[in-house]
């Protein structure tokens, strides 16, 4: 058998005819063992790692690496995904803000942890020092328009990658 006929052969396969009440059933299942607020918890506990990680990276290579962002969005939304079981939008959608959090507290960081470099300073006694005014300027002088994409990319992947997976098992379990 030619590649192109295992192509076609796979595009052929037949549609499961899933049975509506088993798969009502199923999802309302899944419902029932989604946890929002330990999701919640757990997508900030990876975003706080994440956003470290980025921090000390950049101030490692004084650097900053967009792609960071992206990296949390995904750490965001498995986290989430994992511990909150979750099919509803809300899992998204909590997945999306957290990993754009976990993206500002990681430029926040890597800039301060920078700062205490340059300025001889403790982190701590910077990040004491950190107000709406002081948090405004330091995002007016070091955000770029790279920093949209990236950050759009993070909120994608917190969002897309939240959600609880159904397996083709249990798709197949639903058939008439």
């Amino acid at each position: 058998m030619t590649e192109r006929d295992q192509d076609q052969n796979q595009e052929t396969k037949p549609e499961i005819e899933i049975d509506q009440f088993r798969h009502e059933r199923f999802l309302q299942d899944i419902r029932d063992n989604q946890n929002l607020p330990t999701a919640v918890l757990a997508g900030l506990a990876a975003t706080v790692a994440g956003a470290g990680v980025w921090a000390l990276i950049t101030a490692i290579t004084q650097y900053q690496i967009g792609f960071m962002a992206v990296g949390i969005g995904f750490l965001v939304g498995y986290t989430v995904r994992h511990f909150g079981k979750g099919i509803d939008k809300q899992f998204g959608i909590a997945g999306a803000i957290i990993a754009l959090a976990g993206c500002v507290v990681g430029n926040i960081l890597a800039i301060c942890i920078m700062a205490s470099q340059e300025f001889n300073v403790g982190v701590v006694e910077i990040l004491k020092s950190l107000d709406k005014d002081v948090l405004l300027e330091i995002f007016r002088e070091d955000f770029s328009m790279i920093d949209i994409i990236f950050y759009g990319l993070a909120i994608h992947y917190g969002y897309k990658t939240s959600f609880r997976k159904i397996t083709e098992e249990e798709m197949a379990k639903l058939a008439k």
